[in-house]
């Protein structure tokens, strides 16, 4: 007499080339353990390319005057040329905050003068970092996700894998 929890399984269908046995019996008989597992494994796959990536990107680079010349022109076209939208954006910013307090403080007991006071201190406090942040991220994501797919179309990227150069 055989114990109960001892059985032979026998498969019927034919041998699939891209899965073992056992893989199939879980796909077949445990549908949600076998797309859970799917995903950790693809999740941890991910992982690890990201690891690799990192591990690319943070290397020392090969030729140190290089990336400080690419560095210092990547700064003066993302930073420095990004003042005249800055600077025309905050311009309207700036007349919008000026009316909504102007409505908002219209009082006879109140001043003019606290108009311009109050929109001084909340441009400077709160809309300028805000505002630059916003505009910079946008332009600088952009512009590096262009450049990136400029490259990608016209296969320099592995051009320079095939020389040996850090792409990362």
């Amino acid at each position: 007499m055989t114990p109960w929890f001892s059985f032979r399984i026998v498969f019927t269908l034919p041998h699939l080339p891209y899965q073992s046995n056992a893989v199939f019996f879980f796909h077949q008989n445990f549908p949600l353990f076998h797309a859970t597992f799917a995903t950790m494994l693809s999740w941890l796959k991910n992982i690890g390319e990201y690891v690799l990536l990192m591990r690319r990107a943070l290397r020392k680079p090969e030729r140190l005057g290089e990336y400080g010349r690419s560095l210092l022109k990547e700064i003066d076209y993302l930073g420095f040329d990004s003042v005249a939208i800055v600077t025309i954006i905050s311009l309207f910013v700036g007349a919008v905050v000026t009316i909504q307090t102007a409505l908002n403080l219209e009082d006879p007991l109140i001043p003019d003068y606290y108009i311009a006071i109050a929109t001084r201190e909340s441009i400077i406090l709160e809309f300028s970092p805000t505002m630059v942040s916003l505009i910079l991220a946008g332009k600088v994501g952009s512009n590096i996700a262009s450049t990136l797919g400029t490259m990608r179309v016209s296969e320099q990227i592995d051009a320079l894998e095939v020389m040996g150069v850090n792409s990362a």
